[in-house]
């Protein structure tokens, strides 16, 4: 596959730090049909592929988040330039076979950014051409199947127990501990981007924790000299005190938590949530699509 040069405005953690945020990615052209796309969110940055077709239909495939909070894991959880190029490159040579074959197949256009969902009769085929889940489906949910449910529940009662401690003993709750646990396990400051992208909570959750942690004396907040925006994290004494006392409690509620597996089962346990986790951008990827070919034509009907 045909390279071109670097794009200085994806191509390093630096430089996108510098870019706004927006729904449209930043598009880098590797080669004729061939492009890689980097979408910054408030929370994160991830990467995109995007394939032009001799038919001219667009075909684009979420490759993972982007390396922005931290470092690069070697392709699995977080990529970065290098290593997105390689996926994406793997990606438009598997595409240019598999659409190669498909002759003309019916698509689903996506938007800039968004994944191309390709039709059969009542299956779904994804941009590879592998048969999806058909059109058709139940109109409810067991309950003790829908993997949703059960990690939504499973996380509530975690952080329902969690909290109860925290607040009762350090007079924190779980978000100011993410922070710590954060701050730590980075080993280096942490600004509030980051600290969104890494905990799942929002901008606005972010900004009240960090409000409160600073007033209790447990962190301190750097402005960036370079771009005023940016803030970033790192702690005071007292708030690295406070970590080392309440990780070894988490360790141990994790021990049990862990207690019914064996140790091969926690292994193949902590592989399938990092596969999973990794592809949440492929879920809202294929959650846009599916709004906008079933929701928005239902609306058009009306």
């Amino acid at each position: 596959m045909a390279r071109t040069g670097r794009n200085a405005k994806i191509d390093s953690r630096s430089a996108r730090v510098k870019l706004s945020a927006r729904r449209e990615p930043y598009w880098a052209l590797i080669s004729k049909g061939c492009a890689v796309g980097y979408r910054k969110g408030a929370a994160g940055g991830t990467w995109i592929a995007r394939y032009r077709d001799a038919a001219g239909k667009q075909r684009y495939n979420a490759l993972g988040a982007a390396d922005d909070a931290m470092d690069s894991d070697g392709g699995g959880l977080c990529l970065n330039y290098a290593e997105v190029r390689r996926k994406a490159d793997e990606w438009f040579k598997s595409a240019a076979r598999g659409f190669a074959e498909e002759g003309a197949p019916t698509v689903t256009d996506a938007p800039a950014g968004e994944s191309s969902i390709v039709g059969g009769g009542n299956q779904r085929r994804d941009v590879m051409g592998r048969r999806k889940f058909p059109i058709e489906r139940p109109q409810t949910l067991e309950l003790s199947r829908y993997t949703f449910a059960l990690i939504i529940s499973m996380a509530n009662k975690l952080n329902s127990g969690a909290s109860s401690h925290l607040i009762k003993k350090f007079g924190i709750g779980v978000e100011a501990w993410r922070v710590l646990g954060l701050i730590a396990a980075i080993g280096r400051e942490i600004n509030a981007q980051q600290i969104c992208q890494f905990s799942g909570m929002d901008k606005g959750a972010v900004s009240r924790t960090l409000r409160s942690m600073k007033s209790k004396g447990l962190i301190v907040v750097r402005t960036d000299e370079d771009d005023g925006r940016l803030k970033f994290v790192s702690f005071l004494p007292e708030g690295k005190r406070m970590h080392d006392l309440i990780v070894d409690f988490h360790l141990e509620r994790e021990k049990s938590f862990l207690s019914v597996l064996t140790a091969a089962e926690v292994d193949v346990f902590i592989d399938l949530l990092t596969r999973t986790r990794a592809n949440l951008p492929n879920v809202e990827v294929a959650s846009t699509a599916y709004a906008q070919e079933r929701w928005h034509s239902l609306e058009s009907r009306r």
